[in-house]
């Protein structure tokens, strides 16, 4: 790694329409013997919120220079200044990524080798014992951190879904395609919201610093050190422990639109791993296991919900190429979906 490689704070926005002009910007700033007749440039295109590009020079892709560009209108509904604060933190903890500098509108960071975990790998019994012990580490982290940023001891979930329902497009059906029509109204959305927040809160699951958005694609594994690494912090914060392993799980389906949900065998063996290091025990005792279990299930409600009513804040604010309506009625119907499977007995209107 090049020694002139230190963090500074650039009084610079880069053009979304112009990635490369921005980071050669940043990279002249950060590596100022890099030669531009020797850069190359690699434009990421699986974000559906934020623009990525990496700058790597002399065919040297250990040394890739990734930079941020925050999506349009993302400052509504997520704190950036409090995002680099979090990531520093977890850096120094041994998490993510190291920030090299930032700018207006986003922020360059180390690239961490290694391939991101797919709809086959999160099961690799190599490869979920290390994913289940990271998250436990990350969520013992909240002691720390809490001392550290002095924030307050509460979950950052509800506060953020309701600023996804207040933002999201009004609920006149005018002009509206018949998706739009179908997602729900803003006031079915916070009544929804009221009980969700009711239900939940009854299982008592601790607060813990949470990525809150651990998709496949935001871990990597580095075969070489038999390692994982986790990535894309802006959504991290204190929050419920079911809902970031719910989450995941629910995630592990990919593409296939919840399918492939984990089976109780395997959810009770990662949870196992996860246990063991959160607890610091070899025995985890089964009326806990199932307990945790569980509440995971019933977290998954949120982690839909979330994305849901986050998928409909983006069909109003964001720039991107991404049918944003489509997916948060996907969300919305795996809710209700599972609710109903949960609690036969509770009106789903």
């Amino acid at each position: 790694m090049s020694s002139d490689c230190v963090y500074c704070e650039l009084e610079l926005v880069i053009d979304r329409d112009n990635l490369i002009s921005g980071a050669l910007k940043v990279v002249n700033q950060l590596r100022k013997n890099w030669l531009f007749d020797r850069l190359k440039f690699k434009t990421f295109t699986g974000g559906i919120t934020n623009q990525l590009i990496g700058v790597h020079h002399n065919g040297d892709q250990s040394d890739t220079i990734l930079i941020r560009v925050y999506g349009v209108n993302t400052e509504h509904i997520i704190d950036h200044r409090n995002e680099i604060r979090i990531l520093q933190f977890l850096n120094t903890s041994g998490f993510g990524s190291r920030i090299y500098a930032t700018f207006t509108n986003g922020y360059a960071y180390q690239y961490l080798l290694g391939r991101t975990l797919d709809e086959q790998s999160c099961y690799d019994p190599m490869i979920y014992p290390l994913v289940a012990a990271k998250m436990a580490h990350l969520h013992l982290q909240m002691t720390k951190y809490k001392q550290i940023s002095g924030v307050e001891d509460k979950s950052v979930l509800w506060d953020k879904i309701n600023s996804f329902i207040a933002l999201s497009g009004d609920t006149c059906n005018e002009g509206k395609s018949e998706e739009q029509r179908n997602l729900p109204s803003k006031a079915k959305l916070t009544q929804e919201l009221e009980w969700l927040m009711a239900h939940l809160e009854k299982f008592e699951s601790p607060l813990v610093l949470c990525h809150n958005d651990l998709l496949l694609g935001n871990i990597i594994y580095d075969e070489r050190s038999n390692v994982v690494h986790f990535i894309d912090f802006e959504y991290a914060g204190p929050n419920y422990q079911a809902y970031d392993i719910a989450n995941l799980f629910n995630e592990f389906s990919g593409e296939n639109q919840w399918a492939s949900y984990p089976d109780e065998n395997f959810r009770r063996d990662w949870v196992q791993s996860y246990l063991k290091v959160f607890d610091n025990c070899q025995d985890v005792g089964e009326s806990k296991l199932k307990q945790m279990l569980y509440e995971i299930e019933h977290f998954r409600l949120a982690s839909h919900f979330f994305c849901g009513t986050w998928a409909a804040y983006q069909a109003t604010h964001s720039k991107l190429d991404f049918d944003f309506i489509s997916y948060s009625n996907l969300r919305l119907q795996e809710y209700y979906r599972v609710k109903s499977a949960l609690l036969p007995s509770t009106p789903l209107d």
